[in-house]
């Protein structure tokens, strides 16, 4: 791994950890905290957008889908209008835990 996806690998390894921060109370905690649920899809546009930036080579040889996450970072910040809560929470739910352990795996071994 060069440099370059390490230091994105950092920013995405922070931004979750900050999304599991402002999560860390419950579904309806997060369903009724506007301030919240700004700060997790503001981070789910960071994993977004430096996801989208690591090297070809990463992303290639990566079981997550790097170019769903990035789309996913487009539709939170282009069609902020149709985001719902719910949606949000259940990505945080069913797949943040996979990309978050993958990550992490990254970075030890390197």
């Amino acid at each position: 791994m060069n440099a370059r996806d390490r230091t994105y690998l950092i920013h995405i390894r922070d931004a979750i950890a900050l999304i599991r921060e402002y999560t860390a109370g419950s579904e309806q905690a997060f369903m009724s905290s506007r301030l919240h649920q700004d700060a997790v899809m503001r981070n789910f546009e960071i994993v977004g957008e430096a996801g989208g930036r690591l090297s070809k080579e990463l992303r290639d040889n990566s079981p997550v889908a790097w170019q769903e996450i990035k789309a996913f970072r487009n539709f939170l910040a282009h069609q902020y209008m149709d985001v719902r809560p719910a949606m949000v929470w259940r990505i945080i739910t069913n797949d943040l835990p996979a990309l978050e352990a993958h990550v992490l795996s990254l970075l030890t071994a390197s």
